[in-house]
């Protein structure tokens, strides 16, 4: 992509959207199964040492609750993910991973891992943890004006 006259951060901001386009509709192509969206989640929810709530699922995948709840419901109609209320709080829904769950790693690792090294060829390791430190920055700014928004509202 060509942004020309423009400067470097106006030119990173469209790189990175024409970039989730096409990593989304790579993903998509890449499972059979799931979508790039439904796997995020997944991924996502690897990290959680305790089932999650579905507001914390959202957070975590820095999405809004009602579009989690819409994957979440996928993935469990697909045998991914099952919904469990709360021990403590039956207002509350907690997202679990299934067996089926296990699977995904075992039936495209290789691929994942080829995948990721196509993508990152001709990158060192050191450019891609400074990109990294640069996204994580940039995430933490969207997330502080996302507050301040709300605060507005």
């Amino acid at each position: 992509m060509e942004l020309k006259n423009y400067p470097a951060p106006y030119v990173l901001f469209g790189s990175l959207l024409a970039m989730g386009n096409r990593l989304q509709a790579a993903g998509d192509r890449f499972y059979d199964e799931i979508t790039t969206k439904q796997w995020f989640v997944l991924a996502v929810l690897e990290n959680f040492s305790a089932p999650p709530t579905l507001g914390e699922l959202a957070r975590g995948v820095g999405s809004s609750h009602q579009n989690v709840k819409q994957l979440v419901l996928k993935l469990q109609q697909k045998g991914y993910v099952a919904l469990a209320q709360d021990g403590r709080d039956a207002r509350k829904n907690r997202v679990h991973r299934t067996p089926k769950c296990a699977e995904l790693p075992e039936k495209y690792g290789a691929r994942q891992q080829e995948f990721m090294r196509a993508l990152y060829t001709g990158i060192r390791a050191d450019e891609a943890e400074q990109a990294a430190g640069v996204l994580a920055r940039m995430l933490q700014n969207l997330e502080k004006m996302q507050t301040v928004e709300e605060g507005l509202e």
